[in-house]
């Protein structure tokens, strides 16, 4: 018979081994459910009206001190950097608890995350009129982006919609100068109110005129196609 493996070996693969049978029963959660059928979950504040729920049990934030919960109103951009656990990452993005009311939606990273993974995130905005964070990994630059920097397709980028006009608004984006984001780039579906000054919104590079200075954003992952 083969020699057991030595201890570190064996102390190395039982981590992955937990998050195997753990992965496993997640897939299997997931095929026993239907329409009608009851569940236990557990459920985190997305924003101040919305809970997200999650059939297991989500990463705990590890925290010193009296852990008492930062609120909204007294967050404001560039603060951090904050302690911060991933609860959740799909295809929708990620979104974190870093000790604050409501989850954090992470924005800007440039590599896969994974469910628990500890980071530090610093503040990107705050929305208060959704009761919305954003956060990102990286601490905000202190001046503002060059339009030679832009490339189509870059984003995510978190913006501010600073005017409002029958073809569509300008977004403040970080960038020397506002973007455009016309009529059929405007997602909908995400706002159900309509646009509205000061309203923060997520958004992607489609269009750069260097000589003319002038940027096409969307609201909508661009395809690849169209980073050609």
């Amino acid at each position: 018979p083969p020699p057991p493996p030595p201890p570190q070996q064996e102390q190395q693969q039982q981590p992955q081994q937990q998050q195997q049978q753990q992965q496993q029963q997640q897939q299997q959660q997931l095929l026993e459910l239907s329409l009608g059928k009851r569940v236990g979950v557990f459920c985190l504040r997305e924003d101040r009206s919305l809970l997200r729920a999650f059939l297991e049990k989500p990463p705990a934030l590890v925290q010193r001190g009296s852990g008492e919960k930062l609120q909204l109103e007294r967050l404001k951009p560039t603060d951090g950097p904050f302690k911060a656990v991933v609860v959740s990452c799909t295809s929708a993005g990620a979104v974190v608890d870093f000790n604050c009311e409501v989850l954090g939606h992470l924005v800007g990273s440039t590599r896969q995350l994974k469910r628990g993974e500890e980071l530090r995130v610093y503040c990107l905005d705050v929305d208060m009129q959704l009761g919305r964070c954003t956060v990102r990994t990286q601490e905000a630059r202190k001046t503002k982006m060059r339009v030679g920097e832009l490339s189509v397709g870059a984003g995510p980028y978190q913006g501010t919609i600073r005017n409002v006009m029958p073809y569509g608004a300008f977004v403040d984006f970080g960038c020397e100068i506002q973007g455009l984001v016309k009529s059929l780039d405007i997602d909908i579906e995400s706002l159900p109110s309509g646009l509205s000054v000061g309203q923060s919104v997520r958004v992607f590079v489609t269009y750069v005129d260097l000589e003319g200075r002038k940027l096409a954003l969307s609201m909508f992952r661009p395809s690849d196609s169209s980073k050609k």
